[in-house]
């Protein structure tokens, strides 16, 4: 039924030639149009983004992964679960960061969705699993604090990243890492 919800709600949205004959009951919860529209990323014919960011940012959508195990099986087993995955998280990452076949082989496997900084240094993909063990360690007896911070992580850097590297223009720095004020306006929307 969510998935249905879902998908008419993306075609009334981005169509003018859609009709939804439903009951009261099958389109309860589908919220404001205007929230939804705030959660979508519009890419039209002719506009690029960057293959390797969007790749990124999918990658980042996983993380919603470890909400859905949450909100199934609840805090203890999916911090047991999250804690076995960044043993092995962190097992790869010492591995490949001393050996530079690995290194390089892990890189091209991966399809290049890597920064290059993270060529020397541990990949985002520890840090944002390390996050989200700790956001269930602290809040996991608030379910809505939990789903708050993994939906902001997914969509809001998403956000950022993307409207930030298409539309960017105003640019700052923060610990040596370039920033625009588009992309953090996105992100502060999508968040909000």
């Amino acid at each position: 039924l969510d998935r249905l919800r879902l998908k008419a709600t993306s075609s009334l949205l981005s169509r003018k030639d859609v009709i939804v004959v439903a009951s009261v009951s099958c389109i309860y919860g589908l919220g404001a149009p205007t929230e939804f529209k705030k959660m979508m990323v519009t890419v039209k014919r002719g506009e690029s983004i960057e293959r390797r960011e969007l790749l990124r940012k999918c990658f980042h959508c996983l993380s919603l992964a470890y909400l859905v195990i949450y909100r199934f099986f609840g805090a203890p087993i999916v911090l047991r679960l999250l804690a076995a995955w960044l043993v092995v998280e962190g097992t790869v990452e010492f591995l490949r960061l001393r050996n530079p076949e690995l290194n390089a082989w892990l890189m091209s496997f991966f399809g290049g969705i890597h920064r290059e900084r993270e060529m020397e240094r541990v990949s985002g993909i520890f840090w944002t699993t390390l996050g989200c063990w700790c956001t269930i360690l602290f809040f996991g007896g608030a379910p809505a604090i939990v789903t708050a911070a993994f939906l902001y992580l997914a969509l809001g850097d998403g956000a950022a990243a993307l409207v930030g590297k298409s539309l960017g223009k105003i640019v700052f720095e923060i610990r040596g890492r370039r920033k625009s004020l588009e992309g953090t306006a996105a992100c502060l929307a999508v968040c909000l």
